[in-house]
């Protein structure tokens, strides 16, 4: 089906659109995010809160978004939400973080971090790499190459 629209979102990812579009989607899925880390920080259990934020409220909960759409459309999102994913950090260690000790808390566990990877730092290659490995697929299905 072709759509003839200004504004196209395609498997809960935008694709192409105006401004508003984009911020609009970008303000609804950080209300969707802000809901998720204040579940988590307002859990009893301080170290539950800390191990669903390290596994489920970290990179993985906007992987898919930095995998489908480009960093230009999503970037305000993936700004907001390492802000949101650090003062859920914060809040539930019940200490401010410096920048530094901020970056010791996106450094993988093995290293000694917290394993809480960037959201802006990571978008760009995801999209790359998931470009990359559907490029061929997009060339059987469409018949051309198209470059990123």
């Amino acid at each position: 089906e072709i759509i003839r629209k200004p504004d196209i979102e395609m498997l809960k990812s935008p694709v192409y659109g105006s401004e508003e579009f984009l911020m609009g989607f970008c303000h609804d899925k950080l209300v969707e995010i802000d809901n998720v880390f204040e579940e988590i920080v307002d859990l009893p259990s301080k170290h539950k809160a800390m191990h669903l934020l390290r596994h489920c409220a970290s990179f993985c909960k906007v992987v898919h978004l930095a995998r489908t759409s480009p960093l230009k459309y999503v970037e305000t999102l993936m700004e907001q939400f390492d802000e949101k994913q650090k003062g859920a950090l914060e809040k539930n260690s019940g200490t401010a973080f410096t920048g530094e000790e901020w970056e010791q808390a996106q450094m993988p566990v093995g290293e000694g971090g917290f394993g809480l990877r960037s959201a802006v730092e990571h978008a760009h290659a995801a999209y790359v790499a998931s470009r990359g490995l559907t490029e061929e697929l997009v060339e059987q299905l469409v018949g051309t190459s198209h470059r990123i």
